[in-house]
């Protein structure tokens, strides 16, 4: 379930560079170091480069105010305090005329502070809060009783009445964020914080939304001084804060950088670790020189170069733009300028996630000083043993040439020059751009205005075409579909939609803020002409409006159009699909199907609503995925959408409690108009064996039964297993591979004693293609005495012990056979998890009884972890014993595995 967009902001980018000569400080950067070591210079890279595949994690962005309902996008993060909509994740309307709304909408990853100020359409309104731990109550309202462990979120019944409002409105909140771990000076903790340091270490760590990288990864000392400097007070308020939303579509790794860019961060990779640097004051590292002695030079000769930035890269004015609560959370700019620089060049850099209005105008003047006193750029040799910086140090820089003893730079990229030596590549440092004076003025946003007494301009390129479709009762619905483009006025406010029946008068169909508006019902063979008004936003001035041809309604009933894209993607064992939804009235849904055509292929999901869906069933494998889509009368797109993919690496390893090869057990099974030839299933229709006993493949020319036409067959053919038992009633995964041979004989028959495949006598056959259908059909039973009705088989997960299989095959072609080269049944139990917060361990230990928790494990579960409370001077660790199907022993030891007890954080237990 996902989480609308964080409210007034634009889609952002983190903020670019202000001149070239700005890197480092300009968002974030995945350097490393090289230490001594040539082996963790290229460790490094590997890092950066698993870092860069993170452009295939679920996706986030910025976007309008707005909510969403749909249970396929991300579960969004947020970050400090910030004006947020949700998703509207249950919903029911009820009341005697439709007027009351029962209404949960999610807002976050929790746990989180609070949720406040809850408004509708900007009417504030009372509601139940749920802040996103694992065990929180449900709301009584909630038919199913679903709590949304981990998901923040607030429940509300609604009265259009009092709102005064058709439809559901707009939902809005004030979100102070999740809770984070922080470093109080002797223990971490969890609890609330913006500071940026404590929210990026979050976002990287966390397994379930960000980069799940573990601490042993991680260099929380750079962190917990990161931390510290953002803290330190600065006129009264702390330096650096992050009030920031996560919620779709850029890349987690985009995501990070903009968060880095807030506060001047980068993260580096050195000995192992991820480490947090900010670009702020700081202690030379080492010195570099080269002065043709060579015993103390260590720049390599000859590889010295340097440039400097132009004057136009450097900057007079600099704007950051950034959300102001004061001002509803709009985008607002703090300017900063530099009377002494010559020329007129300035730059906007956007900051998502700064909500004051003095740390945006710190920035401004941050970046305009690094653009004009940090101009120079060197780069240069040195040996791999002669280097101990890293990047984001600083270092001193003695060369003749240019006359520098002690030139303080910051290194901004160390590259390979060859396995001895290394290039490195550093900008000019000056203390003077750390200044935390914040003199800068508001920026005006505002618009060169048009005269607001006057209508706005007209809309451009109207367009009126019919569309048409049978509701569920069968009724049919004859509608116009009325699109434009929105003029480029800055007045315009919405359009009026008329229309005119028959040559009558105009009358209003309906108001639009959009491009677009559907006109419903309409009159059959009734002429009918649109007239499209811009509305200003200025005392509803109305402009004369633009007129269309002359439309007559035919009444046609539109089969829906299939998705324009189908997108796939995998994610470990998850394969996503993604498509374009179809913009039509009467869309139900979508279908997805597996195979190499549609009638035949594997149904994977129906009637899935939104334009995405997740399958955690899929093997390796190269397939072919198709969509349609499905309108409210069941119809189906007459085209489908596909792409091939290749599933590969997904991790699964079937927890198999049977695997069947039914070609083992046709004895077992019922064959309707089939038979067994050869360990194959086949379907011969003209003859049986023993009607062909006497002849061989030489005399096929001389066979009588042609004489008279070819002889009456059936169409339909059924292949029946028998009971299935998987030895007890659970929830079992079903997968099938099965794999059909079809042939068109044209009246070649090929039906004798001695057939095999190589048989074929090609050159005799026209092989038109082979017409026909299969489907497979199962039932189940708990018991082996009462059993479900047959359903069509779909990939997934079933409620059973017993099960049974039927294959439906139907012939169009006369002359064609068949054989079942390949019908598999794997049973699959799907794994199970146990996860449970903060249990209280006693020295002595504690016996985990699965039971306790509603778990019931198939086998001795296959990985235990716990995370635990450090609130002592050494560190502890949990150490499980006695390991069995229903319980497991854990005692907490310390570092000298001392029975010491202590609390479980979170303890997670796998298996199936």
């Amino acid at each position: 379930m996902g989480v609308g967009a964080l409210v007034g902001l634009a889609a952002g980018a983190a903020a670019a560079s202000t001149a070239a000569s700005v890197t480092v400080a300009a968002g974030a950067m995945i350097g490393f170091s090289v230490g001594n070591s040539y082996d963790n210079y290229k460790e490094a890279k590997e890092f950066q480069e698993s870092m860069n595949q993170s452009k295939n994690s679920p996706t986030y962005s910025f976007g309008p105010i707005s909510n969403t309902k749909s249970h396929q996008i991300p579960v969004p993060v947020v970050y400090g305090r910030n004006l947020v909509a949700g998703n509207i994740i249950n919903q029911k309307i009820r009341g005697e005329n439709d007027n009351l709304m029962d209404l949960q909408v999610g807002i976050s990853e929790g746990p989180i502070e609070s949720i406040s100020e809850i408004k509708a359409d900007d009417k504030s309104i009372s509601a139940e809060t749920r802040l996103g731990y694992r065990n929180q109550s449900s709301w009584s309202k909630n038919e199913h009783s679903q709590t949304f462990p981990y998901l923040a979120h607030y429940s509300t019944t609604l009265d259009a009445e009092k709102l005064e409002t058709s439809g559901t409105p707009t939902m809005t909140a004030i979100v102070k964020g999740r809770h984070v771990r922080v470093w109080t000076g002797s223990r971490w903790i969890t609890k609330y914080s913006n500071n940026p340091a404590w929210c990026v270490l979050d976002f990287i760590s966390n397994k379930r939304f960000g980069f799940g990288v573990a601490d042993a990864f991680i260099d929380l000392e750079t962190f917990k001084e990161a931390a510290e400097y953002a803290d330190q007070y600065v006129d009264g308020e702390k330096r650096f804060e992050l009030d920031f939303v996560i919620d779709a579509k850029s890349s987690a790794l985009d995501i990070l950088n903009e968060m880095l860019s807030t506060f001047r961060a980068f993260l580096i990779w050195s000995d192992g670790k991820l480490k947090l640097k900010i670009d702020k004051p700081d202690v030379a590292t080492q010195s570099f020189i080269f002065s043709d002695d060579e015993e103390t030079d260590n720049i390599i000769e000859g590889s010295f170069g340097r440039r400097g930035s132009s004057r136009k890269e450097r900057l007079r004015e600099v704007v950051v733009e950034y959300t102001d609560p004061a001002e509803n959370f709009e985008t607002i700019g703090a300017r900063f300028i530099d009377n002494s620089v010559s020329g007129e060049a300035m730059k906007t850099i956007t900051l998502n996630g700064v909500n004051r209005f003095s740390q945006a105008g710190r920035e401004a003047r941050y970046y305009q000083k690094k653009s004009k006193l940090c101009t120079q750029i060197i780069s240069f040799g040195a040996g791999i043993n002669s280097i101990e910086a890293e990047v984001g140090d600083k270092i001193l820089v003695t060369h003749e040439r240019p006359g520098w003893v002690d030139k303080p730079f910051r290194i901004t990229e160390i590259s390979e020059d060859n396995e001895e030596n290394m290039s490195i590549t550093a900008i000019e440092y000056n203390e003077a751009i750390y200044t935390d004076d914040g003199l800068v003025q508001q920026e005006n946003y505002a618009s060169t205005f048009k005269n607001p007494f006057e209508a706005p301009k007209e809309v451009n390129n109207l367009s009126v075409t019919e569309y048409g479709y049978t509701t569920i009762d069968g009724n049919l619905n004859s509608n116009l579909v009325v699109e434009f483009d929105i003029p480029d006025d800055e007045r315009f406010d919405h359009a009026v939609v008329d229309y005119s029946e028959d040559g009558g008068n105009y009358q209003i169909a309906g108001t639009t803020e959009t491009d677009d508006y559907e006109i419903k019902n309409l009159k059959v063979n009734s002429n009918y002409k649109i007239r499209v008004r811009s509305v200003s936003k200025y005392r509803g001035i109305t402009s004369a409006g633009v007129v269309s041809n002359s439309i007559v309604i035919s009444g046609k009933d539109n089969k829906p159009a299939a998705p324009n894209t189908l997108q796939v993607a995998q994610k470990g064992a998850k394969v996503i699909f993604k498509w374009s939804e179809v913009d039509e009235p009467d869309i139900l849904g979508y279908e997805i199907r597996k195979g190499t055509d549609w009638e035949n292929g594997d149904i994977l999901g129906t009637k899935l609503t939104g334009d995405r869906w997740t399958s955690e069933n899929e093997l390796d494998g190269t397939h072919r995925y198709m969509i349609k889509s499905i309108d409210r009368v069941k119809q189906k797109s007459v085209n489908y959408t596909s792409t091939i993919f290749e599933v590969s690496d997904t991790g699964l390893e079937l927890n198999i409690i049977q695997e069947r090869n039914e070609l083992n057990y046709i004895d077992n099974a019922t064959l309707e108009n089939l038979s067994k030839i050869n360990n194959k299933i086949m379907f011969n229709h003209m003859f049986t064996l023993n009607d062909l006993q006497n002849y061989t493949l030489n005399d096929w020319p001389d066979l009588e039964a042609y004489s008279n036409g070819i002889p009456d067959f059936e169409k339909q053919a059924n292949y029946i297993t028998e009971a299935i038992d998987t030895g007890h009633v659970g929830r079992t995964d079903i997968r099938i591979k099965k794999d059909w041979f079809f042939q068109d004989l044209d009246l070649s028959l090929l039906s004798f004693n001695d057939r095999n495949l190589n048989d074929f006598p090609n050159n005799s056959m026209n092989n038109p293609p082979a017409i026909y259908d299969t489907q497979i059909y199962v039932k189940f039973s708990d018991d082996n005495i009462d059993w479900s009705d047959w359903q069509q088989y779909m990939t997934g997960e079933y409620k059973f012990r017993y099960a049974q299989f039927k294959a439906e095959i139907n012939i169009e072609t006369e002359s064609t056979e068949f054989e079942i080269e390949q019908l598999e049944m794997i049973f699959d139990v799907p794994d199970l998890e146990l996860v449970e917060r903060y249990i209280s361990v006693d020295t002595g230990g504690k016996t985990i009884n699965y039971s306790d928790y509603g778990i019931e494990f198939y086998k001795v579960p296959v990985r235990y972890s716990a995370d635990i409370v450090q609130n002592g001077s050494t560190m502890k660790y949990a150490n499980f014993t006695n390991k069995s199907k229903t319980s497991v022993d854990v005692k907490i030891l310390d570092i000298n595995n001392n029975d010491v007890g202590g609390t479980i954080e979170e303890l997670i237990i796998e298996g199936y």
